[in-house]
């Protein structure tokens, strides 16, 4: 009998055991990509299942030159040179151009970024003095922000009168502002930051995932989230175990040379994440250090590349993505590169593209 009930007892003690809730594990933050070169070329058609092209509308209007940000909103295309505003909508087809470039009251001299709100409305950063120009997506004059002596470099709307302004590294202070436009007041500041000494040359990219708001920059590993009040580490991306040791960049002594010599890779220069999927574009100063990485976070296994297959003949290299949100991305394709592939079969899919055309967008949603 006493054997039966010490029996019991162990039973009793396993089963309460086994109901037991495990102690929560850390999440783990950080993604390793590992890679050798030569690297292979990928096709499309193997990492991404849901893409599509787009041939932009090409006339005396509405040519591009050097696009430095695209933002996606109510079915149109804001496409940025630093000089001006093209939209197109969601088709191609050319709209209008905000061009109002100058030094009279209601323009703008040229401007570093720019962004867009829900209601189409579209906000340019200009740097030298510092100040915040606003116009509706016809072209008409909004408002104007002096921001004093305030060095920021790039801008995302929190919603349509807030608006996230992301401060340079290049001086000490806070990361993150935020503006009201609509009364021109700065409402709050905070993230610490220190000044980080490396120069750098780069176009900007701040996104948004599931209404978050996802920030990668060169001189980090570090993928930030941020909403109106807070900010924190999101991801930690390590390549090839070459990440520059914590407060590298903030050391005087700091250079680029340095850098380079040894192989570090801290630069995130491009960021997009779907629920299944992150791409992102990193490098060191090095070409050889420099590739696309393609991240399961589910399995945390990923593919590298630096070349895509788009069909027979025609590959492309991009050194960059636009993030318009949401896991949706866009390549820029130069047509040359399809005018001069000999594949007719593809080109015949764009009958008007000529040598001087618009870049072809290839749009890609993250599954």
């Amino acid at each position: 009998m006493m054997n039966t009930f010490f029996s019991l007892f162990l039973v009793l003690v396993f089963l309460l055991a086994g109901c037991s809730s495990p102690e929560p594990q850390p999440e783990n933050k950080q993604f390793d990509v590992f890679f050798n070169r030569p690297l292979k070329a990928v096709k499309a058609e193997d990492i991404f299942s849901n893409y599509h092209y787009l041939p932009l509308e090409t006339n005396d209007s509405s040519l591009l030159g050097n696009i430095k940000r695209i933002v996606y909103k109510n079915g149109r295309y804001f496409i940025s040179n630093r000089s001006q505003i093209s939209i197109f909508n969601d088709k191609g087809h050319f709209v209008r151009t905000i061009n109002k470039l100058g030094n009279g009251p209601y323009e703008y001299r040229p401007y570093w970024s720019m962004n867009v709100n829900g209601d189409g409305n579209v906000s340019l950063l200009s740097l030298n003095p510092p100040k915040l120009t606003t116009y509706t997506s016809s072209g008409d004059f909004l408002s104007r922000v002096k921001l004093d002596s305030l060095s920021v470099r790039d801008l995302i709307y929190l919603n349509d009168s807030l608006l996230l302004l992301r401060g340079d590294h290049r001086s000490e202070g806070y990361k993150f502002h935020v503006l009201n436009v609509e009364s021109g007041q700065m409402e709050r500041y905070f993230y610490r930051m220190e000044r980080k000494t490396h120069p750098s040359f780069m176009k900007d990219c701040m996104t948004t995932y599931k209404n978050k708001i996802l920030v990668c920059e060169y001189k980090s590993n570090e993928i930030i989230e941020v909403s109106k009040d807070s900010a924190s580490v999101r991801y930690i991306i390590n390549v090839n175990d070459k990440m520059p040791p914590k407060g590298y960049f903030e050391k005087e002594d700091a250079d680029i040379f340095d850098y380079a010599q040894k192989g570090y890779i801290g630069n995130i220069i491009c960021y997009a994440e779907s629920d299944k999927y992150i791409l992102l574009r990193f490098g060191g100063v090095k070409e050889k250090t420099q590739a696309f990485a393609l991240i399961n976070k589910e399995n945390r296994q990923y593919i590298v590349f630096d070349e895509m297959v788009l069909a027979d003949g025609i590959t492309i290299k991009p050194d960059f993505f636009h993030s318009i949100g949401e896991g949706k991305l866009i390549f820029e394709i130069d047509p040359t590169v399809i005018l001069e592939s000999g594949n007719v079969k593809f080109k015949s899919n764009f009958p008007d593209l000529v040598e001087d055309s618009n870049p072809l967008m290839l749009i890609v949603n993250l599954d």
